[in-house]
């Protein structure tokens, strides 16, 4: 996210026009008690730090929290369990936050990525379930991810895996990409499933950092030509500042 946020701005006279026409919305902490607990106690912790109705339990799973098909598959019911999705849908301050800002701009979003850890894939709704979506949705998210998997092979040479989140990764329950597809029906959602394929895992080299970035921006990039692309071709794309589209970028703490 680092990586992106400086391109965007210290970069920006060097991007391609369709660059400079989309609003980003950067999110780069959305679990910061996690985050803290994680850089100051373990490593590899994943939740947020809530207190939960089990005294030697804490913290919620914020990808599993949302209420779109919450409490099925990949959902802890178990409050110490890594994947624990809560006592109810929506329940975590973080969450509602985000919705929040979603609801409240909801008709200049066009696309949303979150940032994960690891795997290198791109994945698309469905999580919860291997159905896919409509033919012409499954089709248009299809194209978008190859190309951004081309685009990051031309880049670094490495390769990213692409399809259905329940496909290429597990069915899981309550994931941000399934509500952000499902209830706020934004056209393009994806999941960037960073580097490694597993050699390093979550504990990345300090020498992958800058790749790492090139192959999310090069994602981001692809994205935000096709959001520009297509509101050209309505005729309705407008370069004043309260016109301009938008794409979240947010970043969920693991897999």
């Amino acid at each position: 996210m680092v990586y992106i946020s400086n391109e965007l701005i210290h970069n920006r006279k060097t991007l391609p026009i369709y660059m400079k026409n989309i609003h980003f919305v950067l999110m780069p902490i959305v679990n910061p008690d996690g985050y803290t607990y994680s850089y100051e106690n373990d490593r590899l912790w994943r939740k947020n730090r809530v207190e939960t109705s089990n005294n030697n339990c804490i913290g919620i799973d914020l990808n599993r929290n949302w209420n779109y098909d919450w409490y099925r598959e990949k959902s802890g019911k178990n409050y110490c369990s890594a994947c624990y999705q809560g006592p109810t849908p929506n329940s975590e301050l973080e969450i509602k936050a985000i919705i929040r800002f979603i609801l409240n701009n909801l008709t200049k979003i066009k696309g949303f990525i979150t940032l994960h850890s690891y795997g290198q894939a791109i994945v698309f709704p469905w999580a919860y379930t291997k159905d896919h979506m409509i033919k012409e949705d499954y089709d248009k998210l299809q194209n978008i991810a190859t190309s951004m998997s081309s685009k990051i092979f031309k880049k670094t040479s490495n390769i990213y895996t692409v399809g259905p989140a329940s496909t290429v990764l597990y069915r899981a329950s309550g994931t941000s990409i399934d509500w952000m597809k499902g209830i706020a029906n934004i056209r393009y959602v994806f999941a960037l499933e960073l580097r490694d394929t597993g050699a390093n895992g979550f504990i990345l080299p300090t020498s992958e950092i800058i790749p790492t970035g090139q192959e999310a921006f090069c994602a981001v990039s692809v994205l935000a030509k096709i959001v520009e692309s297509d509101n050209q071709s309505k005729g309705t794309f407008c370069r004043s500042i309260h016109s301009l589209f938008s794409i979240m970028l947010i970043i969920f703490y693991f897999n």
